[in-house]
């Protein structure tokens, strides 16, 4: 459209409106919005064309490459916000003609052209930023950690500029005066944006040291947090705990606070175990030939307890002179014996890992009894399958202690109590 057909085209509508007896400020508020919705048109048509030549020539750019990230900028939408950079651009070549009689009009139009301007260009660097965030996911997740942090960041410094960029272009401020301002109010700066500050300086941490990402498990005590870590951006960290209820705590928070990672468990491969068989200290007492001679037909301990008794009576033999008192010299306890038992159980079982620290312990003694501490790694991980290892292994122990002579201890119920009352 040449401008001065345009300039005619005006001329001529203006005057069938004076033709009409139309007065003539009213004749120029409707060509005001005559004008206003010609230009809506155009920018429209141009828009549409705009996109459909950039689309067509990248679609077939893209048909040709055989590598992803163009294809993830055009899944964000690139091309698309590139393409609306098209008609605000030439707007600026048919505003002089829709409106060169209307200087206040004109005025008014072009600050919301270059506020189009600022923030289509926000757009599209916020979805280019959103292409390179998804293209990093499927790097080391140390390192998308660090770039989801910086794209956040980087976000938030687009929409302040674009911000102050707009608040300039609207009252006709200059922006070196803006920024000045903006330097004198600093510390305010820094207690406003301080949790962001901290989760970006916290993710870079994260990032460098691999402490933790996406996926692992992580308790927080001090947050009663205890599940996956599903979510990690720059201001907060979403853990999703064993019931499906989701704690939200800062991300600096994984640096500064207690946090326990459970990855290295999974990495490994193995879980450990850790639990305790209490004893009633009254049932603890020497091994007597019977006892021994049971002991034997028990097939884990045969060797042991076989090897164990020459042992003994050949100290015996040598340091001992008055046998028939029990307290003289070395023999063998039922507790010793069950102790051993259990750890060769645990050696005999598939599903306990020999490699890592395998051992039954004796615990401090207490006023409920003598706790037999079981320390072993099982070779699953998987919470469902290590608890039913677990279980297993604690059932069978249960179940032959009493075969040693031992009694489990547990405080007296009230049938015990109502049963020593008959």
């Amino acid at each position: 459209m040449q401008i001065g057909n345009a300039k005619e085209i005006n001329s001529w509508i203006e005057s069938i409106l004076h033709s009409t007896g139309i007065s003539g400020g009213w004749v120029d508020f409707i060509m005001i919005g005559i004008d206003i919705l010609f230009m809506i048109i155009i920018i429209i048509l141009l828009d549409l064309l705009a996109k459909k030549i950039i689309l067509s020539i990248v679609d077939k750019l893209i048909r040709r490459t055989k590598v992803t990230w163009d294809d993830v900028f055009l899944d964000n939408k690139v091309f698309h916000n590139v393409a609306h950079i098209v008609p605000i651009v030439l707007i600026d070549f048919f505003m002089p003609i829709f409106f060169g009689k209307y200087p206040g009009v004109l005025s008014l139009i072009d600050k919301v052209t270059d506020f189009a301007f600022v923030w289509i260009i926000v757009v599209l660097l916020n979805s280019i930023i959103n292409s390179l965030t998804e293209l990093s996911k499927g790097r080391d997740k140390y390192v998308s950690i660090a770039v989801q942090s910086l794209s956040q960041l980087t976000k938030i410094g687009i929409f302040l500029f674009a911000a102050i960029i707009t608040f300039s272009i609207l009252l006709k401020i200059d922006l070196g005066t803006i920024f000045g301002t903006l330097g004198a109010l600093t510390a305010v700066l820094i207690l406003v944006f301080r949790d962001t500050i901290l989760g970006f300086v916290a993710s870079i941490q994260m990032s460098a040291s691999k402490m933790v990402k996406i996926g692992d498990w992580v308790v927080m005590p001090s947050y009663s947090a205890d599940g996956y870590l599903i979510e990690l951006n720059l201001m907060t960290a979403k853990i999703q705990n064993w019931d499906k209820t989701i704690t939200s705590v800062p991300t600096y928070a994984l640096i500064s606070s207690a946090v326990k990672n459970w990855e290295g468990m999974s990495e490994a491969g193995v879980r450990r175990i850790k639990r305790s068989i209490v004893f009633d200290l009254n049932t603890v007492r020497f091994c007597n030939e019977d006892d021994i001679k049971l002991f034997m037909t028990y097939d884990l301990l045969e060797k042991y307890i076989d090897a164990r008794e020459k042992e003994i009576s050949t100290y015996n033999t040598k340091q001992v002179i008055h046998k028939d008192k029990l307290v003289n010299g070395r023999r063998m306890t039922n507790i010793g014996v069950f102790r051993k038992y259990a750890e060769l159980y645990l050696e005999n079982n598939d599903m306990v890992a020999k490699e890592q620290t395998l051992m039954v312990r004796q615990l401090q003694a207490t006023e409920h009894g003598l706790p037999l501490e079981v320390y072993c790694f099982s070779t699953e991980t998987a919470w469902v399958k290590h608890e039913g290892i677990q279980s297993d292994i604690f059932d069978h122990l249960f179940s032959v202690a009493n075969e040693f002579g031992l009694r489990l201890y547990q405080a007296p119920s009230g049938n015990d109590i109502l049963a020593l009352k008959k």
